[in-house]
């Protein structure tokens, strides 16, 4: 049996990996070195953060507001409240 197979493939949004070609193994524990062929593409930072906000919507997650930030902020120094 080979020791090791060198294929290509892509990695899907749902963390799959779709080889480009068969290697002729099944059901069987392998090890995945994942090497991008091409460059990463670069999104903006706006694109990621609506994504991320977006996310914790989906799951319920409630930020924080200004006022527990301020609040949040002054514990973490030790002031007054002001």
């Amino acid at each position: 049996m080979k020791s090791a197979y060198i294929v290509t493939g892509t990695l899907k949004g749902d963390r799959t990996l779709v080889l480009d070609e068969p290697i002729g193994l099944y059901d069987y524990k392998v090890r995945v070195i994942v090497e991008p062929v091409e460059a990463l593409p670069r999104r903006p930072l706006k694109e990621v953060m609506e994504e991320i906000w977006r996310e914790q919507d989906e799951r319920g997650y409630v930020r924080m507001t200004k006022e527990e930030i301020d609040e949040h902020l002054r514990d973490l120094r030790g002031c007054e409240s002001e």
